[in-house]
Parts: C-alpha cells; structure tokens; sequence
C-alpha cells in the first residue's frame, strides 16, 4: 500500500459544455472528517457564502468561506464547538441568509447517544452572533437536513429522533433564536426511514415541504409558515431513492438514486422524476451518463433543463469523482466530470451555474488529514476551462499522461492508489520528488528532501506573518500553458481583435511577487515587450515558456510548518524553485514521443553559502506492476531505469541531462576525476565554463526500515544522494551493495554499461552487476538519481535539467530496453545540440518582441470618461454602455474587481488598493475598452 500524501484534483470535460472558473475556499486545520458543502449566495451583491463542519483531534468546527462571484476568496472564518466531537462527523445542516445575518446548521454529540442540534448566527462578516440549542431526552439521529427560509423568515428543517422513526420538523425563529415551532412530521407507522442520513426542504412560495426516504416510498410533508403540516404524501419507489428534488410551479422535479455503489453508469442512470404538488406522476426518465455517480443534487435553468450535481460511489476507487450534468427528457445534453472531489451543492443564477464540492488537499504522516472546499462557477453552454487554479494538473501530450503538483511531488494519483506518470495508458511513475542537500559554513547539513511527505509549500518564500490562507490559496496551483495560447494573444493584439478574451492562465501568470509580503519582484519568466519591468498581459505581454507544451508550479521550503514537514524548519535548504515541466509535439519521433522534460530554476534565499550540495530526484518506479520491478543505471548516459521483470513492453528512465557548475576559466575535461564527468555536457569542447555537470551517483532501496531502507533524517538524505547507506558505509559493487566483498561504487547496478568504470573512481571492478545477474528477487523498488558536489552560495540560482524517456516496444524487432537507450540518447543529443527534428528549440519559446502596431485594444475613448486619474480614493466612470461588464485588474493580471450588467455611470472606490498602476475594462456587446488608472 503506497503511502497516501497528496490528494488530485483534475478536470475531465467529456462534453463541450467560454468561459469559466475554478476558484478554492480551503480551510485546512482539521481532519478529512467533512460533513458537506453547502452554498448560499447573497442576492444583494451577487457574492456567495460556502461553508462546512469539520473537525480536528479535539472537537468539532464551522467554517464559512465569502467568494467573490468569479471565485475570489474574500475571507474565511473558523467557529468551533468545544467538547462536541465524535469519531465521525455527526451532520451538517445548511447555510442561509436571513436578513442581514447567516446561519448555519449543526448535528453534533459528545457520544453517539446525545446528538443534539446547533443553530449558529453570524453577521455577514462571518463574526459570531448568537447559537441555539435543540435537545431531546434520547437525542437525534446521524440526519443531515437542508434548512430552507419560510415567506415570513424563518428557519425550517427537520430531524429525526434517536431510537425511533420519528421525525420532528422545527421552525426556527433567527431574531430571537427560538423554536417557534416543532411538529411530528413522520411517525414510526409511516415505516423506516432510509439511512442516507439527510432530509431536504424547499419552499414553494406559499408552504414549506419536507422529503426523506422511507423504506419502501419517498414521503412529502406540506407545511405552512407557522410550521403547522398542512398536507402529506408518499411516492412509492421500490427501486430508487430520493437524492434531492426542486420546486417548480406546482410541480416538485425529483432526481433519484437507483444504488450509492455503481460500478458501471447503467446501474445508476440520471433518473428525473416529475410529480405535481399532491403526489400524482407527470413524466419519468433516465439515461445513462459517462461514468458511476451518485447524484447529489438538482436544480433547473432558465430554459427548463435540469442541472444535476454527482459524486463517485461510496464503494470504489472513484469515491471523489464528481460531474455536473444537463439533462432533459431528450437526453444528457452536456456532462464534465470533476476528478477527487466531492459535488455537494449547485445553483444557478440566469445563465450561470454555481456548485460547492469538498476537495481533499495533503495527507501524510507528519499532519492531519484536510480537506478544503471548493466552488465551482461556469456559463451555461460553454466550454469550462477546468484547468484554473488546481493544485494537481494532469498534463496529456503525445504518448504521456502526467500528474504535477503545485509543490513537487510529482506524478502521484495517490487517492486512487495508482500511478500518476502513464505511458501509453500503461503504469509507469508512481512518485517523483526533487531532492536537494548541502553542508552550511558550521559543517551542518541542510535538506529539502522527503520521500512520502510535503517537504515544499505553495508559492515563493514569503514572510510567515503574511503566508496566511488566502495566500496560499492564490499560489497552491499548476498554470498550464501551450504554444498556440501564445501565438492566439500575439495575433489578437497584432490585428486588434476587440473580441479576443485573455486566457486565465496568461492573464495570472505568476510574473511577479509582493515584495511588502518579503517575496522576490521577479517570478516567472514573461516577455517584457516595453522594457519597464512589469508584465503587462493587457499590453500584449506574455509568458515565456519551453516547449511546445508547459506547466509551471512555484514553490519553497521556508513557508511549510513542522506540522506538515518532518524535517525541522532549522534543517531545511530555504529555497525557492520554479519547476517547469514540458515537452514538444514532433509527429513521427519516438524519443520526443515518449519524453517529458523538466527545468528547475533553485535559488538559494537562506543566510548559507552551501558546500557538497547534491540534487537529485526520489523515484518510485512502478513500471506495470508495483512489487515485480528491477532497476538499474547507465552511467555513460547519466540514467537510472525500472522495468516490469514479467514482461517486455516498457522500460521507464529518469535521466539527469545536466547542473550548472561554477565558472572557472577553464574548459574541464572529459572524465572521472575532480570536477570532470562522463555523462555531463560541455567537458572537453574547447569552450570554457559551458560545463553541465551530469548524473555522478546513484541510490537504490527497498520500502520499508533498516539501514538499507528508506531514509528519514537530514543525515539519510544527504548519505543516499551520495550513494551512502543509513549505516555510514558506502555502496559496494556487487551482490545487494551493502557490506559486499567488492570495491565503492558510486552507481547501482550499472551492468555493462560503465565503460569507463565512473562509479569505481576508474577501477575496473570485475564482471558486470546487474539485478538479473544477481538473481535477485523483483520487488518495489526506489531509485535516486543525483549530482554533486556542487557550491551553492546564497542568493545564487542552480539551473538543473532533467528527462523522463520511456522505452515502448513496437514492431523493429527490437526491445524496450534496446528502444529505451535509442530515446534517450535522441533526447540527449537535441537537448545539447538545442535543436528538434522539427525545428523547436529548448530556449524559452519567444516569437515576438513588439512593439505591437498603434491599431487595437483603444484606451481612453472620447465617449468614456474616466476621473480623477490619478486617483486617491474614488474613481468616476460615465459613458458606458449598456450591459456593461467592469473589470478592474492590477499589473500583473490579477483580477480586483468585476461588476455585471453596468450602464451609464459608476463611482468606484479603490481606497483599500496599494499605490501603483491598475487597468479598468469595460465590455459590452459592441467593444472592449481598455483604461490605466493610477491609484495614489
């Protein structure tokens, strides 16, 4: 069982469903103990509320999180309830606005026998208010139940009494905080009610009803504003359940589950199910989606379609598998799915649609388990770009599908229990994880290593006092980008397509930093097209990626905590990294087919100039199997590879092209000595200090403990990167490597391709040593890759490149491993030559330098009006068309502000934002106009 440490979240879209986004919510102190995800926006301001009950080792909490509607986090609030906690979470009711207050909803026990409920008042600024208590003499039920608002507000829900199938409906007066009302509403002669734990409640403009599963039908209560039952009836449903219904009309519209542990979608089909307001069948049908869910919740949209919110089974590796559905009696007319997380809630709001889900985050040994919560905005008919501010991206080209992390842990779908680097849709990476040591000016060693755990925190170094929540949100994410994003944003401006709409990821490229936040000005790399220092994505700018495809993700080990890092904050490196991951389309070629590369930029921020630094990768090979592998090294072409022993399809490489080294003045020669190398680039060329250090060690281990284990100290670390046993002894050549007769050897199971023995200081050793040679048994095995000594001093930037190269049979005849060494060494030799079979380069993909021509995006049109600029406080805005959207973004991108459906005039206050340069957009149907304004 692999360690579970992260968890993915990717996005699917199975059907074309423009533009839409992704946004988080996360609070994450507590367990992966979650009681759903409920939504609630406030019709005033067009901003959502999203909250949850959690808990963590002592108790039980809220957490309500506002959003922005394009999923900008405004602010997040934790309320906790001291002493109320139970193993599981006992049940979360709902959120509701009230007035100018929300509520929130709670099922929480001291033991499983004392359930009782808790309504809790909080003004819209997520302070709190006021509570009350619901008790009864034998407690409630583990219920969940929607609450929902009367016409003479008030609070209504229901729950179920422990011991009996009793069910007590409340109404709650939320001035006062008092029952007003409470009123059996089911009885234990109306039969069982299911255990799905949840009761849902709607108001139908006159009356509120009340639904929960029996054991045989689905029972409706009507009451009337004082909580009195009016009118009841059941739904007889042998075959399905009740997973939410809508009010429309006189008409309730029911979605329904067939089974909670589908394993293929014909056994939970989409059933909608639409009866009048006194039970009598109207229509009824169902179809078939793309994949087993549980259906979770329905809402309809203007035109009548049904919007169907789902879930992974209960039962099964797609427990948090999610998906929104359109449906109608047609058919499913649109569906993408949500991969690791959980759909709670969906809203819809002209042609908007909006859902809260449940995403899971980090999970490892030195921390809790979290989970944060999700909300989900899109326009209806459109194509979601799925990919916003994810912390888990899989990036899909040529034969590779690969998971990369937003804090290098790579290519680990671990809720699955699965690999996250596929080739050919064969397993073949279960983890890869950037290692890096080095020995300060005291002699003491430094580390930013761990196999299983999260060494490395979202974003660059960044003071701790301002490394709070939102923070992390903005940076705990993977951008994706491609060439043809790129060339689209060139032409837009060049030809002034007033209709071109900035893709996200260009729009937030992380260019630049929040030096008040301590973080460093320059980021990501980007064309600075007018030379003044700032990216300007409005201006035509963009991102400067490599290769023909690129996901970048920022990181660093200053801003993790002990709680989520088991090396000490005094031990780590201090570093920051950009990491991009790339690759380049060349139809035809098996090397760049098969290869995924990887650019590190590392600077060192600590106070230590570092002596011996190595940097590698830990790899956990699972080439098709996980506990039938061998593994081995091939010095002369700086790699270590795994393979399946049972079969001959894949052999899977990491490869080490080349650090930076120092410049010397001299040309280092091609060797094995000091500051030599067999396998790096540049040596012995004639051309001083363009020397690439290559692969110098490697490592490697099996799962588990003992001195030939997994490390665990800054010490294991540092040894293993230097080919060094937990035990202090060296690698030896031959037999398992450990205590062996033979001499030191710097490389594992090199076998015969050592030619210049490298690994053995120039020693012939004597026969080749190799996993099979050895007879050894297959099993999981871990492989380190690295290179050193190398010096790194403070404020210096370690440029590190790397390959994964797969080796897939085919039809020459020859085998993967033959096919392995043929990919690697094309990739080598285009790398160091900087040239593809296809023309591509490994620079930093830049095709455009401006400047742009005068005609385009126009600022300052005559009919607009804009003042003061510069402004203090206020800005004025007249003149704008009707239907207006309004986008303020700062300079680097990031959006501020939006304001819908604007006409003619507006005063907006930008009092709270910094001094600097900010862009206002007004579009309508008919133009785009783009205006800087200067805050004072």
């Amino acid at each position: 069982m692999k360690h579970l440490t992260q968890l993915l979240l990717l996005f699917i879209p199975f059907l074309s469903l423009s533009q839409s986004s992704i946004s988080k919510g996360f609070n994450y102190t507590g367990t992966s103990a979650i009681s759903g995800a409920y939504i609630e926006k406030d019709l005033t301001n067009n901003e959502f509320y999203v909250s949850t009950q959690k808990q963590n080792a002592t108790n039980t909490f809220v957490t309500i999180t506002k959003l922005s509607e394009n999923g900008k986090t405004l602010w997040s609030t934790k309320h906790d309830f001291p002493a109320l906690y139970i193993s599981a979470l006992s049940g979360f009711f709902d959120i509701k606005i009230v007035g100018s207050y929300l509520y929130t909803g709670h099922l929480l026990s001291t033991s499983p026998s004392a359930n009782s409920i808790k309504i809790l008042k909080f003004d819209m600024s997520g302070n709190y208010v006021d509570e009350l208590d619901i008790t009864t003499a034998n407690g409630f039920y583990r219920r969940k139940s929607e609450m929902s608002v009367t016409d003479n507000d008030k609070l209504i829900f229901a729950a179920q009494l422990n011991g009996s199938n009793t069910v007590l409906t409340y109404l709650i007066d939320p001035v006062t905080m008092t029952v007003a009302n409470n009123v059996v509403t089911g009885a234990s002669s109306d039969g069982a009610t299911q255990d799905f734990r949840m009761f849902w409640t709607e108001n139908d403009g006159d009356n509120n009803v009340i639904a929960f599963n029996r054991a045989d039908s689905i029972r409706f209560f009507k009451l009337n504003n004082v909580g009195v039952a009016i009118d009841s009836f059941s739904i007889y449903s042998p075959n399905a359940d009740l997973a939410d219904f809508a009010i429309n009309g006189n008409n309730y519209e029911m979605v329904l589950n067939t089974t909670t542990t589908p394993s293929v979608p014909a056994d939970n089909p989409v059933i909608v199910k639409t009866i009048s307001n006194t039970g009598s069948a109207i229509t009824d049908f169902s179809f078939d989606p793309m994949a087993p869910y549980q259906y979770s919740d329905i809402a309809l949209d203007q035109n009548g379609d049904y919007l169907v919110s789902c879930r992974g089974p209960w039962a099964g590796v797609n427990t948090t598998n999610s998906a929104i559905i359109k449906i109608n009696s047609s058919g499913i007319q649109q569906e993408f799915s949500i991969e690791e997380t959980k759909l709670c809630e969906i809203d819809i709001t002209a042609s908007n649609i909006f859902s809260s889900g449940i995403e899971a985050d980090i999970v490892n040994d030195c921390q809790e388990d979290h989970e944060g919560l999700t909300f989900i905005k899109y326009e209806e008919n459109s194509t979601p770009e799925l990919n916003i501010a994810s912390p888990h991206m899989k990036l899909e080209n040529n034969n590779i599908e690969a998971v990369i992390s937003s804090c290098g842990s790579n290519f680990q779908d671990t809720y699955n229990g699965i690999n996250g680097y596929l080739v050919n849709g064969t397993d073949a990476i279960y983890r890869s994880v950037l290692h890096i040591c080095g020995v300060d000016q005291m002699g003491q060693i430094h580390s930013s290593s761990q196999n299983y755990y999260e060494v490395y925190a979202a974003g660059p170094v960044t003071n701790q006092t301002d490394y709070v929540q939102t923070e992390r949100d903005k940076w705990d994410r993977v951008w994706i980008i491609d060439k043809q994003q790129i060339d689209a944003h060139i032409l837009a401006f060049q030809t002034g397509d007033a209709s071109y709409k900035i893709p996200e990821v260009i729009l937030n490229w992380p260019a630049h930093g929040d030096v008040s936040k301590g973080q460093l000005a320059n980021l990501a790399r980007y064309k600075d097209i007018n030379s003044n220092g700032v990216y300007e994505p409005h201006e035509g700018e963009y991102p400067l990626i490599k290769g023909d495809y690129c996901a970048l993700s920022i990181y660093n080990d200053f801003n993790t905590d002990t709680a989520n890092n088991c090396i000490l904050s005094t031990d780590r490196m201090n570093v920051q990294i950009s990491e991009y991951q790339y690759g380049f389309q060349c139809t035809g070629d098996s090397a760049l087919q098969n290869t995924l590369f990887t650019y590190y930029e590392i600077i060192n921020l600590s106070a230590n100039d570092y002596d011996s630094t190595v940097i590698g990768h830990y790899n956990d090979f699972d080439v098709a199997q996980v506990f039938a592998n061998y593994v081995g090294t091939d010095p002369s072409r700086g790699m270590t590879y795994s393979w399946y022993t049972q079969f001959d399809s894949i052999h899977q490489s990491y490869v080490i092209l080349g650090a930076n080294m120092m410049a010397d003045g001299f040309d280092n020669p091609y060797g094995i000595g000091a500051l030599e190398s067999v396998n790096g680039i540049g040596f012995g060329d004639g051309i001083e200090d363009n020397e690439r250090m290559g692969m110098t060690n490697s490592m490697y281990f099996n799962a588990g403990g003992g001195v030939t284990g997994d490390p665990s100290t800054v010490s294991d670390y540092f040894s293993y990167l230097y080919s060094i046993w937990k035990d202090g002894t060296h690698v030896t050549y031959g037999g398992t490597g450990h205590n062996s007769s033979g001499i030191e050897s710097d490389y594992f199971f090199p076998g015969g391709d050592d030619t210049l023995f490298g690994g053995t200081s120039g020693t012939d050793p004597g026969g080749d040593w190799s996993e099979v040679g050895e007879s050894n048994p297959a099993g999981d095995r871990r492989i380190i890759g690295s290179v050193g000594p190398i010096s790194f001093d403070m404020q210096d930037t370690l440029f590190f490149d790397i390959a994964y190269v797969s080796g897939v049979k085919n039809s020459s005849g020859l085998s993967s491993h033959e096919i392995l060494d043929e990919n690697v060494d094309s990739s080598r030799a285009y790398f160091i030559d900087n040239t593809t079979p296809c023309g591509q380069d490994f620079d930093f993909y830049a095709p455009f330098d401006g400047p742009y021509p005068s005609i385009g995006f126009e600022e300052n049109v005559a009919t607009l009006l804009v003042y003061p600029n510069p402004t203090k406080g206020n800005l004025t805005v007249q003149n704008i068309k009707e239907n207006s959207t309004l986008i303020i973004y700062n300079s680097n991108g990031s959006i501020l502000y939006v304001n819908q459906n604007v006409s003619n005039g507006i005063v907006l206050n930008v009092n709270d934002y910094a001094k600097g340069l900010y862009i206002l957009e007004i579009s309508s149907d008919q133009s785009t106009e783009r205006i800087k304004f200067i805050k004072q």
